[in-house]
């Protein structure tokens, strides 16, 4: 190989070093997916039975006329997808949570997946997503980011939402919320939740510094 080529195999490596930081992204959530759970059927609510075994890492909070399932994908490297089953026609009555450790002034991104569960009789179903503070173990007031995916139309439609948002203290609180009216059965079904650091633009920079010095030493060794 011809010190041309070799000094562009070296130069793509280092670019793909720096690219494959870029879109490195470590969880930060507990159990994002789902597939932790026992697919145990209709859960009570209150969270009174659902996080041990059924919903690990979550906490439901809910009304007496609402429940939450497990359900079957028929996928074996995706096996479960979380659902809300609220035998309510009032919008929000359901939620889950969980607290998560973050440092303040960093920017996290946040992405899930929603789908119509099935149980739509004409009105709306859907999920919104939230992440607020926490302050003395409560979140302390207003939202540092939300999305809201909801389905006006035939049952498995699905997207996918996000968002991003900046920490404001050292633990944070995401809440999914069900916002489905007029529904039977399962209402809206959530996957794939995931909270992540987004790198700074600084990171990047000292990371190209590193490639650039280490490939400037090895020309200058050929050099030599």
């Amino acid at each position: 190989m011809s010190k041309t080529l070799r000094s562009l195999a070296c130069a793509s490596l280092g670019l793909g070093l720096i690219a494959g930081v870029a879109h490195a992204s470590t969880n930060l959530l507990v159990n994002g997916g789902f597939d932790a759970g026992t697919n145990g059927g209709f859960q009570a609510n209150n969270g009174t039975t659902v996080n041990a075994t059924y919903l690990p890492g979550w906490t439901v909070q809910s009304t007496a006329t609402t429940s939450v399932a497990l359900y079957s994908t028929g996928d074996a490297a995706n096996p479960l997808i979380f659902g809300f089953h609220v035998g309510d026609t009032t919008a929000g009555v359901a939620s889950i949570y969980q607290d998560f450790s973050t440092v303040s002034g960093q920017v996290y991104e946040v992405s899930f997946f929603a789908q119509n569960g099935g149980g739509w009789l004409g009105g709306m179903t859907g999920v919104t997503t939230s992440v607020f503070d926490v302050v003395s173990g409560t979140t302390s007031g207003s939202a540092l980011g939300s999305d809201t995916q909801s389905f006006n139309g035939p049952p498995n439609a699905s997207a996918t939402g996000g968002f991003t948002f900046v920490a404001a203290g050292g633990t944070s609180r995401i809440v999914i919320r069900d916002i489905s009216v007029q529904t039977f059965s399962a209402d809206a079904l959530v996957d794939s939740v995931s909270v992540s650091a987004i790198p700074e633009p600084s990171s990047f920079a000292a990371l190209a510094g590193v490639v650039m010095l280490g490939f400037a030493g090895m020309r200058r060794r050929r050099a030599s």
